[in-house]
């Protein structure tokens, strides 16, 4: 070929249509490409970036081929551009492939869903998009959806909210719950059941339609637990800040991915250690949170003074022949009661009731409720859980002494024939008043039966630094069941000799 018969082929060659190909073929190629649309920052490019993007296209590519569906997990810090390129980028390569491909897309939040399909929505209306991928063209586009000619569309939704006759052929859900949500059982329930029932009965296919999760861990008891604990098939991807602690290496999924990092670090550049003191400060110097955001570690006991592995769980199988050796200890339970009318905005407290039997001066903890309830309600679930937790007439059940628990106290003593007890109100604080138990504690005296409903609620409450406790109301009884029980050795003495 002459030199000039190569310049004419390079000149009639179509260089945008070359880059297009190219985008289409490859989603990573595609986000580097049009980062630009959406984005005033420059892409700083990560190997994280590209592995979560190649398995997305993965996952997209199993079900434009009709293969079975395989749901992810993703953990991995704030920070690390996953809601760019699972939530802002993902659907407008896909359309790139299938221009009638249907989407939903669900966060914890209606406003921060909206906001990142607006970029969406900026990356198709681009005027590079629509030279590269003439075949996708806007048929209506609002605040909360769009569609394309061919039937194409995007569906938000927020935790909970209804999206009854709307269907998908992918469904991604970018955040499932925030830090304030977390510490609330409530909660915590109904993000699990709105995951596991309404949101994925919104599958097209559900024999090929996946779903892709993506947050970082907030607890022992998010949304993440709860995925993990019930799917065990689902693809497991956790990508830790730093794993310079061998604990927290170990948590890297799949494995083979440590090899990437660098000095330890999950992004050097944008995640290194000189920014990680100001991560801290904003998380009220907590070392607990940082290890679990960043470092998805939510069982680190980092700060926290009450720890842990003091409290062992013993099978239901070991207490039962505890119980047939001791069949004269009593089920004593301990209440610190709250009551509201409104249970969804998180700032009222939960009422808590306490279930325990003491067998040779070991303390073991039976049962727990724990709910946001009004007064009738409250009333109504001391009985039912009283006696559901192995009350007799020798139990007793004792009663923190505000005012909510005076009114509880009241009725139940004139209403029913169960055996309260009233203490007088507090004289010291809750972390005087838990250090002055925590000794029993540490020495092992205080046991859980194992029960996967409410171990981990226990554990999330009580062995969490101060500095970001939410909710005391486990701690206040553990505190008082402590003190009578075992500090007091069980006496039932009279209310003023006792200083809750």
């Amino acid at each position: 070929m002459t030199r000039q018969e190569k310049c004419r082929l390079l000149q009639s060659l179509d260089f945008d249509l070359i880059k297009a190909e190219k985008c289409r073929r490859h989603y990573w190629t595609f986000v580097t490409e049009f980062w630009g649309t959406w984005s005033g920052d420059e892409l700083v490019p990560n190997w994280h970036m590209q592995y979560l993007a190649d398995t997305l296209q993965e996952v997209v590519f199993r079900t434009l081929h009709g293969l079975p569906a395989q749901d992810v997990l993703i953990n991995c810090p704030p920070g690390s551009s996953k809601s760019s390129i699972l939530t802002r980028m993902l659907h407008p390569w896909i359309l790139t492939h299938s221009p009638n491909f249907s989407t939903i897309s669900a966060s914890y939040g209606y406003d921060l869903i909206e906001k990142l399909t607006y970029d969406s929505l900026k990356i198709i209306q681009h005027e590079k998009y629509k030279r590269f991928f003439p075949m996708v063209r806007l048929a209506k586009t609002a605040a909360t959806n769009y569609q394309t000619t061919l039937g194409g569309e995007r569906i938000i939704c927020s935790a909970g909210s209804d999206i009854i006759g709307r269907h998908g052929s992918l469904i991604t859900v970018d955040d499932m719950e925030n830090y304030e949500a977390v510490q609330s059982n409530s909660e915590r329930l109904r993000v699990q059941k709105w995951l596991k029932g309404d949101l994925s009965m919104r599958k097209k296919d559900k024999g090929t339609v996946s779903t892709v999760y993506c947050a970082q861990r907030l607890s022992f008891q998010d949304a993440s637990s709860f995925l993990l604990e019930n799917d065990p098939n689902i693809k497991y991807i956790c990508l830790p800040a730093d794993i310079s602690d061998p604990e927290v290496a170990a948590l890297v999924k799949p494995r083979a991915l440590r090899q990437f990092y660098i000095d330890n670090l999950l992004d050097p550049v944008r995640m290194n250690r000189t920014i990680f003191p100001k991560i801290l400060n904003d998380f009220n110097n907590s070392k607990l949170r940082f290890e679990t955001e960043m470092n998805q570690n939510p069982t680190s006991q980092a700060d926290s003074e009450i720890k842990r592995d003091w409290f062992r769980v013993i099978s239901k199988k070991e207490f039962f022949e505890l119980e047939k050796l001791n069949p004269s200890a009593r089920t004593n339970f301990y209440l610190d009661s709250a009551f509201t009318d409104n249970t969804k905005n998180g700032k009222n407290d939960p009422s808590v009731i306490l279930a325990v039997k003491t067998i040779n001066n070991t303390m073991y903890l039976t049962g727990l409720f724990r709910e946001f309830m009004d007064f009738p309600d409250l009333i109504r679930a001391i009985q039912s859980f009283t006696k559901a937790s192995g009350y007799t007439n020798r139990s007793q059940i004792y009663i923190e002494p505000k005012a909510s628990g005076h009114s509880v106290f009241q009725w139940l003593q004139k209403q029913t024939t169960l055996n309260v007890k009233e203490y007088r109100a507090p004289t010291e604080s809750k972390r005087v008043r838990s250090e002055a138990a925590s000794g029993s504690w540490e020495a092992g005296r205080v046991l859980l039966v194992e029960d996967a409903g409410w171990n981990n609620s226990f554990y999330d409450e009580v062995c969490v630094p101060w500095a970001v406790k939410k909710f005391y109301d486990i701690l206040d009884t553990l505190t008082m069941g402590t003190e009578v029980e075992i500090i007091k050795g069980g006496k039932t003495t009279s209310a003023s000799q006792f200083s809750f």
